[in-house]
């Protein structure tokens, strides 16, 4: 889940504060996410309840439907409207979820400093990799390359000699023609 994605928002909305032990959720914002939890139906959030009048609870509900978090649809089997959450506001509240819970926020900072460190085990592991095979390149010899050896060595046949009396052809027929030797 993307609990970061959202925390921009959340933060914006003073629904969370960040504290020194880490991030929790403001007196609003927990009525902001029981409203939203009973619009649903997602049911009893943690034994909490909301303790304002019904004016302020249709209030924040109304606010829920004018940020696009919830909003309000027609429901054939009951034949009255109904309130259902968007897909932002479920993943909103899903991330504020998040937040409500220690022990998924401690799970997660375990999970992310064991990649963390599995990253820089796997890193050390190709840098040595690397440089042993770069050591052991350097240390193989240097291949120096022999002279051929054939099966039968072949004597070769003198080349013959040019006639010294040798007359160039210059591609001129008419050279010869005429005698102009």
């Amino acid at each position: 889940m993307e609990s970061n994605r959202y925390l921009p928002t959340l933060l914006k909305n003073k629904w969370i504060v960040e504290t020194d032990s880490g991030y929790e959720i403001t007196p609003s914002g927990m009525e902001f996410f029981i409203v939203y939890a009973d619009s649903i139906n997602h049911g009893n959030v943690g034994g909490a309840t909301f303790l304002t009048p019904d004016e302020t609870y249709d209030a924040l509900q109304e606010i829920l439907v004018k940020k696009n978090y919830l909003c309000v649809v027609w429901d054939s089997e009951t034949q009255t409207t109904a309130i259902r959450s968007t897909k932002n506001g479920k993943e909103l509240f899903e991330s504020m979820e998040f937040y409500l819970d220690k022990k998924k926020q401690l799970a997660i900072q375990r999970q992310q400093k064991a990649q963390k460190i599995m990253g820089s085990v796997i890193k050390g592991i190709a840098d040595i990799t690397m440089a042993m095979g770069k050591l052991s390149n350097s240390m193989e010899p240097k291949k120096t390359r022999g002279k051929r050896k054939t099966k039968h060595a072949k004597k070769r046949k003198p080349r013959r000699q040019k006639d010294n009396d040798y007359e160039p052809y210059f591609g001129n027929s008419n050279y010869f023609k005429f005698g102009l030797t």
